[in-house]
């Protein structure tokens, strides 16, 4: 791509020299009209080169075209053809015109496709005469898929809903005391723009947002919020999504007020949060319209009001917010702010699931597991706790383990209860340190039971710490 893009800048000069036009242009019925008496078409192919194709690195050819394209918009004339004299005059599109237009598009777009699908196999070939074959164990594989989870952010920077997590307070003839339960998202961060080389893109980024650009103003306060690339900086994240929001843009506004909520780069002021997150709310912003519905719902800088948390959730959902649709289904399973229904419940879990969000996977896998709002289905509960345990989502992993240990729409099996069990419990989940207290304290290895069991009474377990006081009597 940068060959072909260095490439075409030295050609096109002598191509509008000899013809008057290239043959893209002249397609688009497009042409370039100066008022100078030797218009300069190298200067200006280097310009585009540098400034609209950026060099043609991927991400950075991505970030010259959305600056260039913004400018373009604002000013009506992209800064090269200001700087080298250039005006472009477009006459219009006849249908003939078009056609041919999307059709060579087409043939191009899939003779790329092709090229790549003929470069992939010639690199399998060279790949399979260097590498000797490698199997990965699963466990290993679920590891990979746990760090490339987050190879990918997300745009908006979102208040948590934290509602406190559901036990299923059943117990079960092998004293399972912590059954299938329920989460809530713990954060949810949405960024759209892939965030690889970081320095590289901080550096672009900041170009832009001097010069004015809103997106990237956005974007840079990411970047210094996350970390990447930059040194991690909460005030000059502040700064960025003010400078953004002042703008009038609800994104930035949101976050903004996320900011504020949090005191994070400025002094916790729910108040505050509330001014800027109902300015974005305004502008019909998704997830200022969850983030209402969570201050509504906490009573943070407005009076407590679960009717209207419902309401802003109730929007954002219908916009296809995930998270927002995770927590009405929660109030309509609770009967918070609405009357009680798992029917209603399960709609909206179902949803925030197949968009892939583990916590909602995690929560619908709860309702079939429990026969709420559909019928009783273990086979489809273990089907969606699997899905957001293959994700790393804790209370799917533990809930994976009770089906496990009870044979619940598996085949009953304590190897695969326990490693489940293990893989919640190493991240802090108090269900599954239990149960892994009393899988070691039945095989005997007392040592390991403390352990577990110690680790769930530091999080406040009282079950935990009566049965590490039993142990510690009886074992000593």
């Amino acid at each position: 791509m940068p060959i072909t893009c260095f490439l075409w800048m030295l050609l096109e000069p002598h191509i509008i020299g000899i013809f008057g036009n290239t043959p893209g242009k002249k397609l688009f019925g497009l042409r370039l009209v100066s008022d100078s008496q030797q218009p300069d078409y190298t200067k200006r192919a280097f310009a585009v080169w540098v400034r609209g194709m950026g060099l043609g690195l991927p991400i950075v050819s991505t970030i010259a075209t959305a600056v260039a394209y913004f400018r373009l918009k604002r000013t009506g004339q992209t800064s090269w053809d200001e700087d080298c004299d250039f005006t472009v005059e477009a006459t219009s599109l006849g249908a003939v015109r078009w056609i041919v237009a999307v059709g060579i598009n087409l043939a191009l777009i899939f003779g790329g496709m092709f090229a790549d699908h003929l470069n992939m196999e010639e690199m399998k070939i060279w790949t399979a005469s260097r590498h000797t074959a490698s199997v990965q164990s699963p466990e290993s594989a679920l590891a990979q898929n746990e760090t490339n989870k987050h190879s990918w952010n997300e745009d908006l920077v979102t208040e948590p809903a934290t509602p406190t997590p559901v036990t299923d307070g059943i117990e079960s003839d092998k004293v399972i005391r912590h059954q299938a339960s329920q989460s809530i998202p713990s954060d949810i961060e949405w960024y759209p723009t892939p965030m690889q080389p970081e320095s590289t893109t901080a550096k672009w980024y900041r170009k832009a947002a001097e010069q004015g650009n809103a997106d990237a103003q956005i974007h840079l306060g990411i970047i210094y919020e996350k970390g990447q690339g930059v040194a991690q900086d909460d005030k000059e994240a502040v700064k960025w999504y003010r400078t953004a929001a002042e703008q009038g843009d609800p994104m930035g506004q949101n976050n903004l007020g996320w900011m504020y909520k949090n005191g994070r780069g400025v002094a916790q002021d729910y108040k505050e949060a509330v001014k800027w997150i109902r300015l974005a709310v305004e502008q019909g912003n998704d997830f200022g319209q969850k983030n209402l519905g969570d201050m509504y719902r906490d009573g943070r800088g407005v009076a407590q009001d679960d009717k209207e948390a419902v309401k802003w959730y109730q929007k954002a959902a219908e916009q296809g917010n995930a998270p927002s649709q995770i927590n009405l289904g929660f109030m309509y399973e609770k009967g918070r702010g609405v009357p009680q229904n798992y029917a209603e419940a399960v709609k909206w879990y179902r949803k925030a699931a197949e968009q892939g969000y583990s916590t909602s996977q995690n929560n619908l896998g709860f309702m079939y597991d429990n026969g709420r709002g559909v019928p009783q289905d273990y086979a489809e509960a273990i089907k969606w706790y699997r899905k957001a345990a293959e994700q790393g989502n804790a209370p799917s992993q533990s809930n994976l383990g009770v089906m496990y240990e009870n044979g619940r729409g598996v085949a009953q099996d304590d190897k695969e209860a326990v490693k489940w069990y293990r893989k919640a419990a190493e991240q802090g989940n108090v269900g599954a340190q239990f149960n892994m207290g009393l899988f070691y304290y039945k095989g005997q290895n007392y040592a390991e039971a403390a352990k577990w069991w110690r680790m769930a009474a530091e999080q406040g377990d009282a079950e935990a710490q009566s049965r590490l006081n039993e142990l510690t009597r009886n074992h000593q």
